[in-house]
Parts: structure tokens; sequence; C-alpha cells
């Protein structure tokens, strides 16, 4: 359908406006071209983050726009350049880059793709030779992390690409030489090779090691970011534990997902300390992957723990990076809101349970009133508005199998490793579709009989019909779902350690217990709530608004208004 189609893309880099095919075809390497090159040479050459990141982010753009971005081939060529040299490493990694977000995935041809593979394994090579960790060269966070953010993107889009073959017609000419074209390179963009990559990337670093310093307040997040000869290697190693949480959770491994992030602190406190706030891609990355992680293991609570920690950042909202950054944060942040929808329903809590009044103004902005209205309906309705919401906010999952013969697979293609997850979640969803009505049954009274009980749902979901009920199968039926009810509300929770740790709670907003065949119930909405929150909040929302106020023109203003 159209809305798969859109969904399956969300992530993919907005397209830059280039006359189709013209800056892939000449050989020639303008004045403009050249500068750039000598000076992104000379600026490597002087290790200058700053000068570098500016051609990255303003000089380059400026090429595209003029479509005057060359194959890295001629630019060697011309300018004189060794084509595995540093240089011309990072320019192929602009140039693929520039590639993968002018043409559709079909259009790449492949050669652009082996080169790809390539250019990035030669460029982790510099890293990975040195043994203790200290490279010649510098460069910026932002660039670093967008070079394992890129390796991992053009992985997913590799996988989707072959597993879309298998749904192809072998009949046509175009299809049959692409399939040939895959069996030539069957090395390429393989996960298992992807993922050992990272691994070793996480190993060389020793970032693990850092991350325990950090944590117990021998090192400081700016130890790690500056300059240096470590300097590379650590925020390398850094990043690629983010690429595999990212890798993982596409493959649909979301265990070991958040294992391989184990050394990273979520908690909100100390913020100034956190490594992946210091780029603002990898933080939306991490708390986007991390929180869709918890939601698929059933962790509801330390979903939404995590996913509001990107809604709630201030630091998400300022534009330091380019306007391509800027686009892909803001569609991350309004996934993470949707994702934050679903989980609330699942746990079983509402908004302004979670602490802050603000949650609810939070999902109002970015998911809409009657979605999430249909997520408590308990019917179809409700399904078919987690499966919307599920496929707009999902990652793009990917199969790890490089099989081509779709005998082993359903017709779906590229959409088969989407719909392994959507029938897991959906499954779920299932399982919990009747729980909030029941919830809302469950708050009305402190104590009730199973009798009374079994008697009001039955006469509420006759809607008045005069029908003969055997209340004992309906008794039965409901002590199913009550102890449905108890089973999903039990949740394991994280309290301190690792991001797998946790301890078992019951975390809805309703709580019960069976004393024969009275129900006595607990309800969190009984209990006196805390003003404290909502008072630091619109009183820091005051202060905002007037920060700008010159004490003395006030006083100025009322005293020509007295006067007058």
């Amino acid at each position: 359908s159209k809305a798969t189609v859109s969904v399956l893309n969300w992530y993919h880099p907005p397209v830059v406006a280039v006359p189709k095919m013209s800056q892939f075809q000449g050989d020639a390497v303008s004045d403009k071209a050249k500068r750039f090159l000598e000076e992104l040479n000379q600026r490597v050459l002087d290790k200058d983050g700053v000068k570098i990141n500016e051609l990255k982010e303003s000089r380059f753009i400026e090429l595209q726009a003029a479509d005057e971005v060359p194959r890295p081939e001629t630019a060697a060529k011309k300018c004189g350049f060794d084509q595995d040299s540093l240089t011309m490493l990072l320019y192929k990694e602009l140039y693929t880059r520039h590639v993968y977000s002018t043409k559709k995935a079909d259009d790449i041809r492949m050669d652009d793709r082996v080169d790809a593979w390539k250019n990035y394994l030669a460029l982790f090579d510099k890293v990975l030779e040195c043994s203790t960790g200290q490279v010649e060269f510098d460069l910026p966070n932002g660039w670093l992390y967008d070079i394992i953010d890129e390796f991992v993107y053009q992985l997913q889009v590799y996988c989707r690409y072959r597993a879309e073959r298998r749904q192809a017609k072998k009949d046509s000419p175009d299809e049959a030489e692409r399939l040939v074209e895959i069996q030539k390179h069957p090395t390429i963009w393989e996960p298992i090779k992807v993922i050992t990559t990272l691994q070793r990337l996480v190993a060389n670093s020793d970032i693990t090691h850092v991350l325990g310093q950090i944590k117990s307040g021998k090192m400081t997040a700016a130890d790690v970011l500056s300059p240096g000869v470590m300097h590379v290697s650590r925020v390398w190693g850094y990043f690629a534990m983010v690429g595999l949480l990212r890798v993982h959770t596409s493959m649909g491994d979301y265990y070991q997902a958040l294992k391989v992030v184990d050394e990273i602190d979520f908690t909100p406190e100390k913020e100034g300390e956190k490594l992946f706030k210091k780029v603002q891609a990898c933080h939306i990355t991490i708390l986007y992957y991390a929180g869709f992680a918890y939601m698929m293991m059933r962790r509801y609570y330390d979903a939404v723990r995590i996913l509001l920690q990107a809604l709630r950042s201030r630091s998400l909202e300022s534009s330091q990076t380019t306007n391509q950054t800027v686009s892909n944060i803001a569609k991350m942040r309004e996934n993470c809101a949707k994702l934050l929808a679903m989980a609330l329903e699942l746990a079983g809590r509402r908004p302004q349970m979670m602490g802050d009044e603000t949650v609810a103004g939070l999902l109002a902005q970015r998911v809409k009133g009657e979605e999430r209205e249909f997520l408590k309906q308990g019917n179809e309705d409700s399904v078919q508005t987690f499966k919307s919401l599920f496929m707009q906010s999902c990652p793009r999952f990917f199969l790890s199998s490089a099989s081509l013969d779709n005998t082993d697979f359903s017709v779906a293609g590229k959409n088969e490793a989407l719909n392994l997850q959507l029938n897991v979640f959906l499954r779920e969803v299932r399982q919990q579709l009747r729980l909030p009505i029941l919830r809302s049954y469950l708050k009305l009274y402190s104590s009730i009989t199973l009798d009374k009980l079994a008697r009001t749902a039955t006469d509420a979901g006759q809607l008045g019909e005069e029908t003969d009920v055997d209340l004992e199968a309906e008794k039965l039926g409901l002590t199913r779902e009550l102890l449905c009810l108890k089973h999903k509300s039990r949740q394991l929770s994280w309290t301190s350690g690792g991001p797998l740790q946790g301890q078992y709670k019951c975390l809805a907003d309703v709580d019960f217990f069976f004393d024969k065949d009275i129900l006595h119930i607990d309800a969190d909405f009984r209990r006196p709530q805390a003003n404290s929150t909502y008072f630091v909040t619109h009183i820091e929302s005051l202060r905002n608004v007037t920060k700008g106020l010159n004490p003395s023109d006030l006083f100025s203003r009322n005293h020509r208004n007295n006067i007058q």
C-alpha cells in the first residue's frame, strides 16, 4: 500500500535537487571542486577539526547544489592524490553519501556499492591497524558519527535491495542483470561482517573500560571527545556500540541490541556527562532504538522512560547541524512520540502518572487525538491503529539471509522482515485487547465479587439486549482475563545497572488480589497526586517567558499608566 511504502522509507535522507546522472558522467573537475579537495587535504594534515567540519557541512553541500561533485577516480587523477590516501578515503565517503542521497536504491550502480564497502573498511583499517589505538589523524565528532551511521544505513539499503530481488520477475533483463551482479559480489554488505567490523572497533578502542572510568568519576566525557591521539579510536568505538544497537534492533535481536550498550548510562541525571548527547544525531538514535527494543521485549515502562527523554530533551530542539540532519532528528522524535503512545497504553499507564504534566502535551503535538482514543477502545479499530502507528514508527528491518531463492521466503520480499516483527507485535496487542476495558471496570470499585463483575461486564457488552447468558461461563472467561491482566501488569523494570537488568513490578495503574470470590482493588488514581511537579513545570515556563524582559521597563510602563 502507499502507506507502507512511505513508512518503509522514512529514514532515507532528503534528496538533493541535482540533475539526473550528470554528476556521474563527466570527467571534468571544476576549480571549485579542486580547491575543496586541496583544502580538505591541508586541513586533514593540520588536524583542524573546525575547518574540516566546515568543509563537510557547508562547502561540500555547495558542490552538490552546483552539480560539481566529480567521481573519486577522476578527482584523484586531476589533483594528483593517491587513491588510498586519507584525503581520498574521506572524499569517497562524502561522494558515496551523495550517490545514496540522489538516487533510488534500484538505480545505484553495483560498482558504487562495492566501492563504498571497500572504502569504509579501508577507513576503519586506519584505526584497527594501530594496536595502541593512537592514530595520526583527527576528525570532528559529527563526521566520525556520520561515518558509522552511513555504514549501517547502507547495510540496511543493500539487504533490502537484495531481498527485493526474491520477488522480482526473473525473466526481466534488468532483474537478470541485477541478480548476476549480486551473485558476483557475495561478500559485500554481509550483516555478520558489518557486526564483526563494529565489534573490532569497540574492542580496539577499549571504550568499555573508559565508560567505567566515567561512571566512577575518574574521567569525564570531555576527556574522550577532546582532540588527541586516542580521540578517533575511542569515539569510533563508542559510536560503533550505537551502530551495533541499531543493527541488532533492525534484525529483531532485541536482547543483543541492549546487551551491546550495557556500559552506556541512560539515566537522565548528569546530562553533561553523557557522550551520546554531544552529537545530536547519536543522541536521538540511541534513545529511539533502545526505546523500541524495550517495547518489543514487553518492558513497556522502560520503553516509556527512554522515549520520554527523546521528547523532553531541549538539546534536540536546537539546530546545530545541517538541515538534512535536523530533518532526520525531527522525524525520529515524531516516531518516538508514536512509540510512546503505544507503550503507555500497553503498560496500562496514563500520561499524567509519569510524573510530568507535559507528557500529554508532548503526545498531543505529534500523535492525533483520535489515534490515541482508538488505542483504548479494545476492538479491531484498536488493532488497526496499533498496526498503523507501528508501521509508521518502526526501524528499517532487514533479514540477514543472503538467499535469492524466493521459495525459502514469502512473496513479501523486502517487507518480509517487517511482517515478521509486525506479527509478533500484533499478537501481543491482541492478547491485551480487552484489558483496558477490564481496568476501567476495576477502577470503579475498591472491592467487588466475581459474580457482580461478570454480570456488570456482560450487561455492558450486550448493550441492553435481553439474552440468556451462562454466568458460570462468563465467570470462567473473566477469571482468565483477570489472570492475564495480572500477568501483563508485572513487568521487568530497570532500577540500576545495565539496560537489561531490573526487577519485576506491577506497573499498571490498577492492581488487585483475590480473596476467594472477592476482588480487592488498589488503583493508583485514588492516591493523592504530587503537585510539586506541576508547579515546578509552570514556574520554569514563566521563567522562560520573562527571561528577556527588563524590570526597569516594566516599572516605567506601570508608572506611566498610573499617571494617566
